[in-house]
């Protein structure tokens, strides 16, 4: 899917590619696409600083937190999603960044979930098809149709985070 809509927001999700895993379970990969060449360190945490329009330099969520929160979403809000556990998998594919910037883009000190949400810069293409390729193996035609038509409302971890949060509990997100 291209450009995949979520919930009722006006986020989407560049790519997401879908079908069976190993073991015939429905699985999911949110794809970020960054067309970024360059990258400076941000004050921000889980930010870059971006050139994203004529000269103009702005902080921006590295591509793999974004990917990492689009994922969120889904695990969250969409209710065949969670309720069928379904897997989801993240991470970001900027095509026009140089490896010389994966010091700063590959960094899992600044951006811990790198580790899970991994990030793929230029030359990285067949890494990027392997990570793809380890979680989705065959087609599931009907899965995309199965999440799109499904409920959208809080699985019952999100509506507990919440009420705790009400309470004034300590929580963390990205």
């Amino acid at each position: 899917a291209v450009e995949y809509k979520l919930t009722s927001s006006k986020s989407r999700v560049d790519f997401l590619v879908y079908g069976d895993n190993e073991n015939n379970i429905g699985n999911l990969v949110v794809v970020e696409l960054k067309q970024w060449s360059s990258v400076k360190e941000s004050n921000m945490p889980n930010y870059v600083m971006a050139c994203v329009a004529a000269g103009d330099t702005t902080d921006h969520w590295h591509p793999s937190c974004q990917a990492f929160n689009y994922a969120n979403l889904l695990r969250e809000f969409n209710e065949y999603v969670y309720k069928n556990n379904v897997p989801l998998e993240s991470c970001s594919f900027c095509h026009n960044m140089t490896q010389a910037y994966s010091f700063l883009m590959k960094n899992e000190h600044l951006f811990p979930l790198i580790k899970s949400s991994p990030a793929f810069l230029k030359g990285d293409e067949k890494a990027l098809a392997d990570f793809i390729q380890r979680n989705v193996k065959k087609p599931h035609k009907d899965l995309l149709y199965l999440i799109d038509n499904s409920r959208i409302r809080p699985s019952e971890e999100f509506a507990s985070l919440f009420v705790n949060a009400m309470k004034g509990k300590e929580f963390e997100t990205y």
